[in-house]
């Protein structure tokens, strides 16, 4: 059976002008001597993961959404003040500007891939910021396989109600504990993908602190056809949550709408954000099989969509970005 692979329209979301600026420094040792390497604009793995200290900072403008005008107001557009509805011919404010500084640890000998930083979490993390105000704004996600926790921490700065920075024990342990603290909005927990206990607590402690859950991220965590299996039985326990994406959240856009992805009913349940740089086309093959088999509806993101909220140096073609929602049984495929 062919996989039912959607075409996915974006929200209404503005691209930002100008898009969000960064710039990271890389602290490590090279050749035998200690580099640092500041004001990196450019993604290179190797010069990455090799560091010891990424420091990374996040400029973004405000988040303005246009509409046209109408033959009654058909003067040229005016900023509308912040808190304003917004009405034909006049812009909406949806997100202030924001900036914010990330520093994290790594260690570039780990033997785990959690160890150290994937470049592709730095375009997610960008990604998100273009879409704070419909992706991030008082909603509650859970990254699987966080690593050095770069892209929670990003989520916690962007204003999420609550983030689950997940990943198996020693990472959680070694690494991602050094790098998040005193982040009031995000709680670590170990995940390891298919364990019943894990996926247990973790559900239990949703249900506990907020009672629904909006998104599931994964970044980079389709990598082996061994570990396909149990990543998608993760995501299905995680899907089984209830999702408060069928209100708008406060102030801004709900995301995505059910006319733009796939039915009401399924609007109960999280919607699931996965990124993954193809450097293993068989992993890919079997994580989508795998999430067809248990009745996942998967969307493919078209490269020219994603990439249009990130900036230029990060428009990658190797990263492919999926959304998956739980089909609903009845419902006949889109």
């Amino acid at each position: 059976d062919a996989l039912p692979i959607l075409v996915f329209t974006c929200p209404s979301d503005p691209v930002p002008n100008p898009l969000p600026a960064y710039r990271y420094t890389l602290h490590g040792w090279e050749d035998g001597e200690f580099v640092v390497r500041d004001n990196v604009l450019e993604l290179d793995r190797w010069m990455t993961q090799n560091a010891d200290k990424i420091e990374l900072h996040i400029d973004a403008p405000d988040v303005i959404s246009s509409a046209p005008p109408t033959h009654e107001s058909g003067r040229s557009r005016a900023k509308s003040k912040r808190g304003a509805t917004g009405s034909s011919g006049v812009e909406k404010f949806l997100a202030e500007a924001i900036s914010f500084d990330v520093a994290i640890t790594q260690d570039p000998h780990s033997p785990h891939l959690g160890g150290y930083l994937w470049v592709t979490s730095l375009i997610v993390s960008m990604y998100f910021t273009s879409r704070r105000h419909s992706l991030v704004k008082n909603r509650t996600l859970v990254e699987l396989g966080a690593g050095v926790g770069l892209v929670s921490l990003a989520l916690s700065h962007l204003g999420a109600r609550q983030v689950w920075c997940t990943d198996i024990a020693d990472v959680v342990t070694d690494r991602i504990s050094r790098n998040v603290k005193d982040m009031e909005n995000m709680r670590l927990r170990v995940l390891q993908w298919g364990a019943e206990d894990d996926m247990d607590a973790i559900c239990a402690d949703i249900h506990a602190t907020v009672s629904t859950l909006d998104f599931v991220v994964a970044v980079d965590c389709i990598y082996s056809e061994a570990s396909a299996q149990a990543l998608v039985q993760t995501m299905l326990r995680l899907s089984q949550q209830p999702s408060a994406l069928n209100h708008p959240a406060p102030a801004t856009h709900s995301y995505p709408s059910s006319q733009q992805l796939l039915s009401d009913a399924q609007q109960t349940t999280p919607t699931i954000l996965c990124w993954t740089e193809v450097r293993n086309q068989a992993a890919q093959d079997m994580f989508l099989s795998e999430a067809k088999a248990v009745n996942f509806e998967i969307v493919v993101v078209p490269t020219e969509q994603w990439q249009k909220y990130v900036p230029y140096t990060m428009r990658s073609d190797y990263v492919n970005f999926y959304v998956l929602k739980r089909a609903a049984l009845s419902s006949a495929r889109v």
